[in-house]
């Protein structure tokens, strides 16, 4: 099964992946979805001592990064046709605990590196962190300015998050 198709397989049940989040993740008390022709959210989080701007936070955005983990859960080795090995679960499991911290959802993707890449775009400017298992590289695009930095904890990651949107 290729990536693609994991995230396209319409045999899964997603009434599962529903119960699977709400078991694993500490965060969110309560999830209801309603699957007839539109998909509808209702999730309740929480209180947070972040202040959440409802411009810059989006639930269907946080649902769609964790489907999209469960499916990376599910790919074999050759995912890419390129003999990629399956994800390390405390890796996906790191970076779902890292997802629902951020107050801006990131554009997420499987590498063949066994990484999860995070991508986070504003007009030209690009912001980009590599999270493997050991270890988290970040690139960061601004104006004509280019860095790549190691990244130390994931509080460094929200906080680089944080400023690239506000500066």
């Amino acid at each position: 099964m290729t990536y693609s198709d994991a995230i396209q397989d319409k045999s899964t049940d997603r009434i599962e992946i529903v119960q699977n989040l709400k078991e694993s993740d500490k965060n969110v008390k309560r999830y209801f979805v309603s699957f007839t022709n539109h998909v509808k959210y209702n999730f309740e989080l929480q209180s947070s001592t972040r202040v959440l701007n409802s411009d810059n936070y989006d639930l269907k955005s946080l649902f769609v990064n964790k489907r999209k983990i469960e499916s990376i859960k599910n790919l074999k080795y050759n995912w890419n046709d390129n003999n990629a090995e399956p994800f390390d679960n405390a890796l996906l499991e790191s970076v779902s605990s890292l997802i629902n911290r951020l107050d801006y959802q990131p554009k997420l993707f499987p590498t063949g590196r066994k990484s999860i890449q995070l991508e986070y775009h504003k007009g030209t400017d690009y912001l980009e962190f590599e999270i493997f298992i050991n270890k988290t590289n970040c690139f960061l695009k601004k104006g004509n300015e280019m860095t790549e930095s190691k990244i130390q904890d994931e509080n460094q990651i929200i906080t680089r998050v944080n400023e690239f949107f506000l500066t």
